[in-house]
């Protein structure tokens, strides 16, 4: 039972002259305390005297205290203003304040919440409408920015980390309801108490609040609604609330307030900030040019209309970010109610893609969770792309670039992206990145200069590039760390290879096409959005637990089978199957195998290993203590892929000879290797096998007949048929191509290659 009040005599006058009277002071724990009773019973500490009279916050349903508020009776006064006249107990979290008593109010979606400051404005408004029978719904914020907490952090324009704020979850009674925010008299004058206003109103529109705005009369007397029924009495309250103006009205109210406050011929710079954000909190369009137009005549001389219409763009689309971050949260805190079905979910985007599109046994698994991944990518240090390839047109690489549109995270198509668009996007939105002009990155054009570093680099975590911006040219760095999905007639070589999941795609037969369900736009937008919400909701109820089973990697990795790049690429993909099963994962990790083994066979393929791989198995044959590029010009050319080198070489015999050795050695002087000879180098045989075995895959060394021209770089296309027609999983992501064809694929100038360029 609550021990007898200390307020004294005094303290009561001055809450009666408010209208609370001792009932509804005693039923809040509103108590006098001393400075030891301060800190001992309600830890509150710090430099000062703390004795003064405290408010109990408390739980509005059960009761129990969370955290409490003090008011301070002899707060220090610095340069004459007043400092810390409200303290808390240190590390408490903030609470909206709630007079106890009021459940039934919150249970009832038709009364409306009044929003205020401080602590007595509700207890006055409290007992106002309990005297009016005015159904009302008082709640306290504790100060103009009292209603958000820090909710995270998140990283600021320069890079650096700082705190994200967001509303305190008491903010949600103000849900689908009327809300009045009746914000002390100062707000016409204190531009960051308009600021708070207006980011809360923002909250409170997002939550699907009607809101109003009650305006408090200027005046030195009155400075909440509690001195106003002091001075004026109840019906004053009563006139406050039939003039409620809605949250618009009040902007462009504010608006011209700020306007005319401003000196036309001495502008002062504070007052222009209060205007500029007053503007650009109204959100029709046509007004907010109209009031722009009259701040640029306010200052006219000062600064153009151009400048007052980015000054307020600016401000507005900050604004516009809040609220979307606002109506975010709100969908958020549905989603995390809701059941989710992550095994169900995989199966559900498996069948998306095996439906629509003719793919390899397996391929449809690894897209689904390579979408799964699109969502929660930035746990992990790196994350895979997906090369969709085939040997030729109409394969179906467009209509799954469409299905992964439709349902991976924010996915923007590279195409319609400026230079300038493209850093801007994937730094702000994080998305899954499509390139469908792949062959641009070929050549040395300003686009391909543009993507490659992106796409060399964006597969880690922390990878950013520079660019200039501004009329100082400063230069900022954009994160590049993102998904991609990477489309072309051909495959890719090199880096790009190795960064990618291949998904090598034929033509399908007619029967096929006759079975699967219709790709048109319609159905698909329709389906696709039931799995994005699902994959929202995934992303807000396994992101914890994701990332923990990340931290717990041992250090040789859940899948040790898994080598090197393939454990880069697959490993965030299996921690979703970790996460959602053993059966997944077992899965999973059988398809995943089959991948790898089929890129091996890829990599085999690509021109550099090709090369490398034929000059191991002639250098592996030869005896001797020394060999020289001469030597080995003969026995190459037997291989292909030296080949068709070889065939540039002009001149007599003696004369393509030499030019071939050159080919041979400038490949060589790649590897580095320590060289004996002036005029012509020769090489410790030894040294040269060390060297390119630790160049070329493990599972292509010391299998094949090196003098079988079929197994080298013209083939390497496993032609096997499973039985419906597919390839086989283990060739289902063979590109089909000829790695010494004259194809633009094969590149010498590409500086992502796993070779050093001069070894093309």
């Amino acid at each position: 039972m609550r021990s007898p009040s200390s307020l004294t005599e005094k303290d009561l006058d001055g809450f009666r002259r408010i209208g609370v009277f001792p009932k509804l002071l005693d039923r809040a724990g509103v108590d006098r305390v001393t400075d030891a009773q301060a800190r001992t019973v309600y830890g509150i500490n710090g430099t000062g005297d703390h004795s003064g009279i405290v408010f109990p916050y408390r739980d509005p349903l059960t009761g129990v205290r969370h955290t409490c508020r003090l008011r301070r009776d002899h707060p220090e006064i610095e340069s004459g203003a007043v400092k810390g006249k409200y303290r808390c107990p240190f590390g408490d979290r903030r609470h909206l304040y709630f007079v106890h008593g009021c459940a039934d109010l919150i249970n009832d979606a038709t009364v409306p919440v009044v929003l205020v400051e401080a602590e007595k404005s509700a207890l006055a408004l409290t007992a106002w409408a309990e005297r009016n029978s005015y159904p009302l719904l008082p709640i306290a914020m504790g100060g103009c920015w009292g209603w958000r907490e820090r909710v995270g952090k998140q990283d600021g324009p320069d890079g650096e980390r700082v705190d994200e704020k967001g509303p305190l979850p008491e903010l949600r009674v103000c849900s689908n309801r009327a809300v009045f925010v009746m914000r002390d008299s100062n707000v016409s004058k204190n531009a960051d108490v308009r600021r708070a206003e207006h980011n809360l109103m923002a909250e409170l529109l997002a939550m699907g609040a009607v809101v109003k705005t009650v305006r408090l009369p200027e005046s030195d007397s009155v400075n909440g609604p509690d001195d106003q029924i002091a001075a004026s009495g109840d019906q004053s309250i009563h006139s406050l609330f039939a003039s409620a103006k809605l949250a618009q009205e009040i902007a462009i109210a504010d608006a011209e307030a700020a306007i005319a406050a401003i000196d036309r011929k001495h502008p002062d710079a504070e007052k222009m900030r209060c205007a500029l954000d007053a503007i650009a909190a109204v959100t029709d369009n046509l007004q907010r040019q109209l009031l722009e137009a009259k701040l640029a005549a306010a200052v006219r001389g000062s600064i153009n209309k151009a400048t007052v219409a980015r000054e307020v763009k600016e401000r507005r689309d900050r604004q516009e970010a809040h609220a979307s971050q606002a109506k975010w949260r709100i969908e958020e805190d549905e989603l995390r109610k809701r059941p989710l079905d992550s095994a169900r979910l995989i199966d559900d985007l498996e069948k998306f893609f095996a439906d629509r599109a003719y793919l390899a046994e397996g391929a449809a698994l690894l897209l689904a969770y390579f979408v799964l991944n699109s969502y929660l990518f930035d746990i992990f240090d790196t994350t895979p792309y997906t090369n969709l390839e085939s040997a030729t047109p109409g394969c179906g690489k467009s209509t799954v670039v469409a299905l992964i549109e439709s349902v991976g995270y924010q996915a923007r198509n590279a195409a319609s992206l400026s230079e300038a668009a493209l850093f801007r996007v994937i730094d702000s939105e994080k998305p899954l990145l499509i390139i469908e002009e792949a062959a641009v990155l070929q050549g040395n054009s300003e686009r391909g200069n543009l993507l490659r570093p992106i796409l060399h680099e964006g597969y880690k975590r922390g990878a950013r590039a520079a660019r200039c911006e501004g009329e100082d040219n400063a230069v900022r760095w954009f994160d590049i760390f993102c998904p991609k999905v990477i489309s072309e007639i051909g495959g890719l070589t090199g880096a790009l290879l190795d960064r990618s999941i291949v998904i090598h795609m034929d033509r399908a037969p007619k029967a096929d096409r006759a079975r699967r369900k219709s790709s048109r736009i319609r159905p698909r937008k329709r389906d696709a959005a039931a799995l994005v919400e699902k994959l929202q909701l995934y992303a807000i109820q396994a992101g914890p637990k994701l990332s923990q089973l990340y931290d717990d990697e041992p250090d040789a990795g859940y899948w040790p089978e898994l080598e090197d790049r393939e454990s880069e690429l697959f490993g965030p993909l299996l921690i979703h199957a970790k996460f959602i099963g053993a059966e997944a994962e077992a899965r999973l990790i059988t398809v995943v195998q089959k991948f790898t083994s089929a890129k091996a066979d890829i990599k085999e393929t690509d021109l550099a290993t090709a090369k490398a791989l034929a000059l191991l198995d002639v250098v592996e044959e030869m005896s001797g203590e020394t060999v020289t590029p001469g030597d080995l010009v003969d026995s190459l050319a037997e291989y292909e892929v030296w080949a068709v080198a070889f065939g540039s070489v002009k001149g007599d015999e003696k004369t393509k000879h030499k030019g071939m050795a050159a080919k041979i050695g400038y490949f060589l002087r790649s590897f580095r290797l320590q060289s004996h000879g002036r005029r012509v180098k020769a090489y410790d045989p030894q040294a040269v096998i060390n060297a390119l075995r630790a160049h070329v895959p493990e599972n292509h060394r010391n299998h094949r007949n090196p003098h079988d021209a079929d197994h080298h770089a013209a083939q390497g296309v496993n032609n096997t048929q499973a039985s419906d027609g597919r390839d086989s999983c283990d060739s289902s992501a063979h590109s089909g191509r000829d790695a010494n064809s004259e194809q633009p694929n094969h590149r010498t100038d590409d500086p992502g290659l796993d070779f050093p360029e001069e070894t093309l």
